[in-house]
């Protein structure tokens, strides 16, 4: 009698990965094309989903309409927050090569400032197993459940005179910027989990008495 050993196919695991962050302040226009060339998009592979963060200030209640990545139609990730005129949202691609894309993004209406968050995920499923948000004034907050070695990825804008930082609840910080026009703050966060995390807290609460805040949050399990 033969015995043969059994073979288990290894679990993949979406891993996400911070690649790039930008922030631009400039006179308020709906075209954004050229303002994000060149950012780095991370190692091509055959099964890489680019993920941008995007958040906007000032100006109007415009939210993102269309992006693109490298040339590619992005999808949005669940829903745009919005609170009165800071917007978040995250969109994603597949883009299986290149190492830098030009992201391009046409919003509803005229902004006056963007920031984005790039990200490069591999081993996950094509699109988010969950998404989530919050547009409450000075630490947007929400829960969210990520698959066993899944991976988060959220956003966040606030305003406020002088600017503002955030710190992260949930998420570890990639990028935090105030810079955009003195009264913006512009953060994103990620994390790779092992174990399955169910009614996740996130929440990104700025350092001053921030007004509105809004939150995007998108988690991808392995594929």
């Amino acid at each position: 009698m033969l015995i043969f050993p059994l073979i288990r196919a290894a679990v993949k695991r979406a891993t996400a990965t911070f690649t790039a962050s930008s922030v631009v302040h400039t006179s308020a226009k709906t075209n954004w094309a050229g303002e994000f060339d060149g950012l780095s998009i991370g190692t091509a592979s055959a099964d890489r989903i680019v993920v941008v963060g995007i958040s906007g200030n000032n100006n109007s209640s415009g939210v993102p309409s269309a992006v693109t990545i490298g040339g590619n139609s992005a999808t949005l990730a669940g829903s745009t927050y919005l609170n009165v005129e800071n917007d978040s949202s995250i969109w994603y691609a597949a883009v299986a090569s290149g190492t830098t894309a030009d992201i391009d993004i046409t919003y509803s209406a005229a902004k006056q400032t963007v920031g984005v968050a790039v990200y490069a995920i591999t081993g996950a499923s094509g699109g988010p197993s969950a998404t989530s948000g919050d547009t409450t004034d000075d630490a947007p907050s929400t829960t969210i459940n990520v698959l066993a070695k899944g991976c988060l990825i959220a956003c966040a804008s606030h305003a406020v005179g002088g600017g503002t930082l955030t710190t992260w609840t949930g998420p570890s910080e990639d990028y935090d910027d105030n810079s955009g026009g003195g009264n913006s703050g512009f953060t994103a966060a990620h994390e790779n989990y092992s174990a399955a995390q169910t009614g996740l807290t996130v929440t990104a609460t700025a350092d001053g008495a921030a007004v509105n805040s809004s939150m995007a949050c998108a988690a991808w399990g392995p594929a």
